[in-house]
């Protein structure tokens, strides 16, 4: 329950929030291509930097709207390796997840320039994925200019591929008047680098993406999560012959129980010979519903 000013409150900000213009992602094209800049950054608290998975290059992430964004990693840093499945997926060869690494994602105010008429454009709000020891040069630039909001700077790319890199000048107000980026941020207010530019997911979420090589739906994972099922999964080998582990660990002597081929009884069945497939029911069904289970059958079901 809510009170008619806090529908009011809500709906102002909904309303607010979809006037802002829509964050995007930082990018020039080619090698020459320059923008001007305006950094969303006052001081190193600004930062926001992530230890993340991202896909091997060329391979992307099954099941993601976004496949070629990184995934946080479980490890935080200098912490246990095994608190993360990716780190130890990465460590027995998985194909397509990277090692992790710290990244930083900056957040500007941009106005391109056309390269056919020398003009910059409208600017624009935009995150910028870098690597996290390019906070270096953010900090010289902090100790250099101050406070990174109230200055422009000018961004040229040199290059291609992966010897792409990055110019960063100081744009000289009498040649780059700071009006052609006014100081408005409005639309990092409620803005979440981690809604936006890598994936947390949970290690029921990462493991089940292990098993199968795709993650899964959200309204899929809810209901496995609300109804588990015993499943016995296959284990694809991968190139490097890493192997995806299962949802139960192998133990030593293990041994899979045989199925038992007596088929349970069922109402009214048009054909004896052949039975319908037991349907899932609700986990408070299941409860109730649930068959006798004879003494052998629950000393069976303890050895295995």
């Amino acid at each position: 329950m809510f009170s008619y000013e806090d529908y009011q409150k809500k709906s102002a900000a909904a309303q607010n929030s979809e006037s802002l213009p829509k964050v995007g992602f930082f990018k020039l094209n080619k090698d020459g291509d320059s923008c001007l800049v305006r950094f969303n950054i006052r001081s190193t608290a600004d930062f926001k930097m992530a230890k993340v998975h991202k896909p091997v290059f060329g391979r992307k992430y099954e099941g993601l709207s976004n496949p070629y964004a990184g995934i946080a990693c479980h490890n935080e840093l200098g912490g246990d390796a095994n608190a993360c499945p990716l780190c130890a997926a990465v460590a027995a060869g998985h194909p397509v997840i990277g090692k992790a690494e710290n990244v930083i994602f900056v957040e500007m105010l941009v106005a391109y320039k056309d390269p056919a008429t020398g003009m910059f454009a409208e600017p624009v709000p935009v995150v910028w994925e870098r690597k996290g020891s390019y906070s270096r040069e953010l900090v010289a630039k902090l100790q250099s200019y101050g406070d990174l909001s109230q200055q422009l700077f000018i961004m040229t790319r040199i290059g291609s591929g992966k010897d792409t890199r990055y110019n960063l000048d100081y744009a000289v107000p009498a040649i780059y008047k700071p009006e052609m980026i006014p100081a408005d941020f409005s639309a990092f207010e409620n803005f979440k680098v981690n809604k936006h530019s890598f994936w947390e997911k949970t290690v029921e979420e990462i493991n089940e993406y292990l098993r199968t090589g795709t993650f899964p739906a959200q309204e899929k994972q809810a209901v496995q999560q609300s109804t588990p099922v015993q499943t016995a999964y296959a284990q694809p080998t991968y190139a490097g012959g890493y192997v995806a582990p299962t949802s139960t660990p192998a133990q030593p002597g293990y041994v899979p129980p045989v199925q038992p081929t007596a088929q349970p009884t069922y109402n009214s069945p048009v054909n004896p010979a052949v039975q319908p497939a037991p349907q899932v029911q609700n986990v408070s069904t299941q409860a109730q519903e649930q068959p006798a289970v004879s003494s052998e059958q629950r000393s069976f079901n303890r050895r295995f």
